[in-house]
């Protein structure tokens, strides 16, 4: 079983590459623990963000809302 780590997105206006920078430490602790990864509710230019900076792979994923995220969890569990 693995686990799984929903973050929220939807209050982010932006990101940079140096909050991204950031973020990478804690995402490849997570990844290298086998934790999935959701981003939710993140607006387009933070998911381009976040995906130019490499945050894609397949232990993290991108769903439009929370609930989303849930469905996705309960059905690959």
């Amino acid at each position: 079983m693995h686990s799984t780590t929903p973050s929220y997105f939807g209050n982010v206006p932006l990101i940079d590459i140096t909050a991204a920078n950031a973020l990478r430490g804690f995402v490849q602790k997570l990844e290298r623990s086998g934790t999935r990864i959701y981003f939710t509710g993140a607006k387009p230019s933070v998911r381009r963000m976040l995906q130019s900076a490499g945050f894609n792979g397949s232990t993290i994923h991108y769903t439009e809302s929370a609930t989303a995220a849930l469905v996705q969890i309960k059905t690959s569990s």
